[in-house]
């Protein structure tokens, strides 16, 4: 209806509603749909951005969603203890529909498939990405992967319960790429907030304004910059299984630019 302000303002909130989603959901899943969903909402709100007149005022609500990452943004204890109670009532499922075997059916499990150690296993795994240490190393940018854990698979205490560590091990992989999408997330807001903060910075060169922004809307080991002749700022991201680059508007875009925001919404979907 020609209510680009409102437009503009709704859309923020809608960002802010996945950022917080993002932070309290218990499901992995979960958070990951806030995400993709919340990426979506950042290009929309970078491309009305880029639209708008130099001096134009932003809705609050933009500088609501987009306020500097907090602990709360990268803390995945509530989506680890989810994912630890998922599994863990499926291992208990199993284990009592075996238990109504006879004996030489659960011949395997008594050879193969310690429970409390498996527990014990999936619990140390899991809480490599929980805690005070695990959320003051992702405030510095570093994902699970900078250090990782000793693969299960090649301690002596395998040969207990071989089913056990082989499972434990089979997941590791997977809550590392969590930990990717979740620092990326993080990068990409910082990364709208930039456009923000450039729009209060008027004199000077844009590049060297870029160059000159706070430390707080920088990603300690996302590699970005600025990409002129596309009219995007970038960001470069850790989850190998998405584009290399995240890129926003920061103008326009011009006749064979590629910054369509229904291509890239579409790719972040997929």
């Amino acid at each position: 209806d020609g209510d680009r302000t409102g437009a503009l303002a709704a859309a923020c909130s809608n960002l802010n509603g996945w950022r917080r989603m993002a932070r309290g959901t218990n499901s992995l899943i979960g958070g990951m749909l806030a995400i993709s969903h919340g990426d979506g909402g950042i290009f929309l709100i970078a491309d009305m951005l880029a639209g708008m007149r130099d001096g134009e005022p932003v809705p609050e609500e933009c500088a609501t969603a987009l306020q500097p990452i907090a602990a709360a943004d990268v803390n995945r204890c509530a989506q680890m203890a989810g994912e630890f109670a998922l599994v863990s009532s499926f291992v208990d499922r199993t284990s009592g529909i075996n238990a109504a075997k006879p004996w030489w059916s659960r011949a395997q499990d008594w050879l193969f498939f310690d429970e409390r150690q498996s527990v014990a296993w999936r619990a140390e795994d899991f809480a490599a990405y929980c805690g005070d240490m695990a959320v003051a190393r992702m405030l510095v940018d570093e994902s699970a992967r900078s250090a990782p854990l000793r693969p299960i698979t090649q301690r002596l205490e395998c040969v207990s319960s071989l089913a056990g560590c082989i499972l434990a091990d089979i997941a590791a992989p997977a809550y590392a790429d969590y930990d990717a999408r979740t620092l990326d997330f993080a990068a990409h807001l910082r990364l709208a907030a930039t456009l923000l903060w450039l729009r209060d910075q008027p004199s000077g060169k844009l590049s060297e304004r870029f160059d000159q922004r706070p430390q707080f809307l920088r990603s300690a080991k996302h590699a970005s910059g600025m990409d002129e002749a596309r009219g995007t700022l970038y960001v470069e991201n850790f989850y190998s299984k998405r584009e290399a680059r995240f890129e926003l508007p920061f103008a326009p875009a011009k006749a064979g630019a590629t910054v369509a925001v229904t291509e890239l919404t579409r790719r972040t979907n997929e």
